[in-house]
């Protein structure tokens, strides 16, 4: 076992926070302490200089030194920094262990936004199965990439330390969340109660079971979906082989959503092929579900093997032999590329389904939620007009998104042309000739296409006629990649002369 399970008694806990909140344990002041500046992570190469930097010992130095550093403090340095209270609180939580005229944080512990996330300190790890992981990057992906609207009952399918179920709980009446490893509902309970989380409910169990027969408004998973040989941490094997686990997950997750109810997933599959989504493609036919796939990258066995054992690189020989072993098991079972993303379904009865793919880039803006929303709005538009009813339609371009006029030198002159990008959401983007940022600019909801284009035709003298044509298809093209979104009001076509 990892370690003895945090406890989560609420009055503890508010003590607790009350500590955190009055020493300014923040994203802003630990980077502040450490002078850093980014994601408030640290490795235990960057420990020497860190310490350096905290040459006080008031409140914040002192629970940067327990929780992120993971370095003892002398108890009394402890207790007049913390209080006695505090102190107790900590203890009784057991998120500090205090003997031998020291005080150990028994847990790290993250800011995250206002969300503060305890987890399992991650040098000691070891060959503990129940090992409890903080938040890492495929979960924040997972999160920027889960739609916010307003749900009655939200379901976090491994939820590990409980980061997922706590953000579905500022917009859902209720969220359930569960997971295998008990000791991981242990961290997620801990972590409910420090920050006042109260409408959040953990059950144990594998999978999908411990919610069987329930459906649900919102469903997000960042299941153990890494390919591999082993089964050495529930966070990150599944033990089912290949990738069975999220081939598995996807077609069970469609069950569980109501009526226009969103699914969220990361998975990750074997790539044979130059598309990188035909694998996940195959899982979501005909589940009852649109869906987009978001594939996020794709790596040679080499590079999958050395970065989930990364963690033994410290011990050349063991990291050479574990990394011989996963390269032995992708040899064995023909593997040759491992691809990674995330899932995002809409449960939708009736008519046809549509599945779309597109590139992650790994550039997290503001607000790609409301992105993710427009990808599937923008689709709906699209079934629902012709190229006709979109003539007539007037439609604006989304907030945050730019265009850069530019100027290239070229083998005849100066060219002009632009770039489309985002400010926030996900960060999209599209070279523009002259004509096209023209177009796009006059997006602004107040005229129909076609009046917009008949503008531009007469400014650039081209022909009315081909330069609707193009102008639909980009407008199509917007549309799909939440660029646009449909102003309100549609008027007639014109009728024919």
């Amino acid at each position: 076992m990892s370690g003895q399970a945090p406890n989560s008694d609420r009055k503890a806990a508010a003590a607790v926070r009350g500590v955190l909140d009055d020493a300014g344990y923040t994203r802003e002041g630990i980077q502040q302490a450490l002078g850093m500046s980014g994601d408030v992570l640290s490795r235990p190469v960057d420990r020497p200089v860190h310490l350096r930097r905290l040459q006080a010992e008031g409140p914040l130095e002192t629970l940067i030194r327990l929780f992120l550093l993971d370095v003892a403090v002398d108890a009394d340095v402890a207790e007049a920094a913390l209080t006695s209270d505090g102190l107790t609180a900590l203890v009784a939580l057991r998120m500090a262990e205090s003997s031998g005229g020291e005080v150990r944080g028994q847990v790290r512990l993250v800011p995250h936004g206002v969300i503060l996330v305890a987890s399992d300190q991650p040098d000691r790890e070891g060959d503990h199965p129940d090992h409890v992981a903080g938040v890492h990057r495929p979960s924040l992906t997972l999160a920027d990439l889960t739609v916010r609207r307003p749900v009655e009952r939200a379901l976090d399918m491994g939820t590990g330390c409980g980061i997922q179920a706590m953000l579905a709980a500022s917009h859902a009446g209720r969220v359930i969340g569960t997971d295998v490893n008990e000791r991981a509902l242990a961290f997620a309970e801990l972590n409910a109660a420090l920050n006042g989380i109260e409408n959040v409910e953990f059950r144990p169990g594998s999978f999908f079971e411990p919610v069987e027969g329930e459906t649900f408004g919102l469903v997000v998973s960042n299941p153990p979906y890494v390919i591999s040989p082993e089964s050495a941490y529930l966070f990150r094997d599944s033990g089912l082989g290949r990738d069975r686990v999220s081939e598995r997950l996807v077609g069970e997750l469609p069950g569980l959503l109501d009526e226009g109810a969103f699914g969220t997933i990361m998975v990750s599959w074997i790539q044979a092929g130059d598309d990188p989504s035909a694998r996940p493609r195959e899982w979501l036919e005909g589940n009852g579900c649109d869906a987009w796939v978001l594939h996020t990258g794709v790596e040679d066995p080499l590079t999958t093997a050395a970065g989930w054992n990364r963690d033994q690189a410290h011990d050349e020989e063991a990291y050479a032999v574990a990394v011989d072993r996963w390269l032995d098991y992708f040899r064995a079972k023909g593997i040759e590329a491992l691809a990674y993303g995330g899932i995002i379904l809409r449960r939708r009865s009736g008519g046809s389904n549509w599945i779309r793919n597109r590139e992650l880039p790994n550039d997290p803006r503001a607000h790609p939620a409301q992105h993710v929303l427009r990808l599937f709005t923008g689709q709906d538009v699209l079934a629902a007009h012709s190229d006709e009813e979109l003539a007539a339609a007037r439609l604006r371009l989304a907030e945050g998104v730019v265009i850069e006029r530019r100027l290239r030198r070229g083998a005849d002159g100066w060219e002009e042309g632009a770039a489309l990008t985002l400010t926030e959401g996900i960060p999209f983007g599209a070279e523009l000739d002259g004509v096209t940022a023209a177009f796009l600019s006059q997006l602004d909801g107040s005229s129909t296409l076609a009046a917009v284009v008949e503008q531009l035709a007469e400014a650039y003298d081209v022909p009315t006629e081909r330069l609707l044509a193009s102008g639909i298809l980009i407008a199509r093209e917007m549309l799909e990649l939440g660029f646009a979104i449909l102003a309100e009001g549609v008027e007639e076509a014109p009728s024919e002369k």
